[in-house]
């Protein structure tokens, strides 16, 4: 304000898009991670918030209980 620039911002794509796993490739990327070396442990389900998602009060909530620590510890 003080130099009397502006800024226009023009967003290109959506704010947020839900990550979502497409089944067909984690066979493929997993053997190809596999292959030198990387190893994949068995980790627990999760946090169990659903229908929570991320960036929402009641994710928030779900992320101070001991499962969200379990799931911090073993990533």
């Amino acid at each position: 304000m003080a130099t009397g620039c502006e800024l226009s911002i023009t967003s290109a794509a959506p704010d947020y898009a839900d990550l979502r796993p497409d089944p067909a490739l984690l066979t493929p990327y997993r053997a190809n991670a596999e292959a030198p070396g990387r190893v994949f442990p068995d980790l627990p389900r999760g946090l169990d918030c659903a229908p929570a998602v991320n960036h929402q009060p009641e994710f928030t909530a779900a992320c101070v209980t001991a499962a969200a620590d379990r799931a911090a510890v073993t990533a």
